[in-house]
């Protein structure tokens, strides 16, 4: 036992007597207080400060307690880190690196706190929302969002590139001449960002409404800086150009409170004007009394002598525009039409052609 414990003795008297042994061991004491300080300013100091926040009666504070708490563990691990590196006896190279790379990590988790920061610039969006009259546009506050998240990729971009030494004032003169080139290069997607940004302000529709542009139905879903996405309804995800959907007529379901509904009843020639007249009649008496149908808007008339049939025209608007509720108002009233039909004993029409002969037709029928 005496031989171990002089053996260890000495080796630890050497590691300690050595430059890189005591720097070693403060290094690792940086690190362990950096972990415990992280989950101490984790658990109870951001839950006082998230407490405090939810207290206030402004959101943004909530928001920003939100968004930079993963981005501030971070950094409290990485500048643990750094102090622990820049207590071992490197070179001064080294350090300078270190101290770098310890910049340039400051500002990506700056800008990914700033890029999670969505609900803060819907709030913000809020706010300046009764000047724009755009405060309940969903579509400009998706493009809004998307519009702040790039510029603060592009500015910590342009930070990490100044601290590598780049000349940023001749990177942005240079964007200048380039920027004409690629303006030229670039027309047509130049011209569906003009067209998003017009159909941002223009608000013809908003993600979520159901429109008609260009032969494509659907709903939007989403709209960039060079399309907009619709999904059919046949459940296809069609994306579209925004200059296509500006340029063109764009029919907004959602926007409107009610759906017409427009259709022809074919009888067979051989019913009787009276029976059409009750039929017409008792079709116009159901619908006046149907309260999903808006009574100004019913016309039910004898309308045309078909090739195959009389027509009666029936037309009127439902007092909604959800399409499950208004197929399920149109079948209803479709039924009871069907009734009024048949207690009228008036039979519905088909196609049909009639053949004239000159001379009388004659049928034989050949026996083997």
């Amino acid at each position: 036992m005496t031989l171990f414990r002089d053996l260890y003795w000495r080796s630890y008297d050497a590691f300690m007597m050595n430059l890189w042994g005591q720097k070693l061991v403060l290094a690792l004491g940086i690190l362990l207080v950096t972990f415990i300080a992280r989950k101490f300013v984790s658990k109870w100091i951001f839950n006082r400060i998230s407490k405090m926040a939810k207290k206030t009666k402004y959101q943004w504070d909530d928001i920003l307690v939100t968004s930079f708490k993963k981005p501030l563990d971070y950094f409290i691990t990485f500048t643990g880190v750094y102090f622990a590196v820049l207590a071992l006896p490197l070179s001064i190279s080294a350090n300078l690196m270190i101290a770098l790379v310890f910049k340039i990590l400051f500002i990506v988790l700056v800008a990914y706190g700033v890029y999670k920061m969505e609900g803060f610039y819907g709030h913000l969006f809020a706010g300046i929302g009764n000047r724009l009259n755009v405060k309940r546009s969903n579509l400009l506050r998706a493009f809004t969002i998307k519009i702040f998240r790039a510029g603060t990729v592009v500015l910590a971009g342009v930070l990490i590139l100044d601290l590598l030494g780049f000349d940023i004032s001749t990177f942005v003169a240079g964007l200048g001449l380039a920027g004409l080139a690629l303006a030229l290069a670039a027309q047509d997607t130049l011209q569906n960002v003009f067209a998003g940004v017009t159909i941002i302000f223009d608000k013809p529709f908003d993600v979520g409404d159901r429109i008609l542009s260009n032969g494509i139905d659907g709903v939007v879903e989403d709209i960039n800086f060079r399309s907009t996405r619709i999904r059919t309804l046949e459940l296809e995800y069609v994306t579209i150009p925004n200059s296509n959907i500006s340029n063109n007529a764009i029919v907004n379901f959602t926007k409107r409170d009610e759906r017409k509904v427009k259709m022809h009843i074919g009888c067979l020639y051989s019913t009787k004007a009276d029976s059409l007249k009750i039929v017409i009649e008792n079709i116009r008496e159901t619908l006046m009394k149907d309260p999903e149908v808006i009574t100004k808007s019913i016309n039910v008339n004898l309308d045309t002598f078909g090739e195959s049939s009389i027509d009666i025209l029936v037309m009127y608007l439902t007092a909604t525009s959800d399409w499950n509720r208004y197929l399920e108002i149109k079948e209803r009233i479709n039924f009871e039409i069907m009734t009024i039909m048949e207690t009228a004993g008036v039979d519905f029409a088909f196609p049909s052609q009639s053949l004239y002969f000159e001379n009388p037709l004659r049928i034989e029928q050949k026996t083997e």
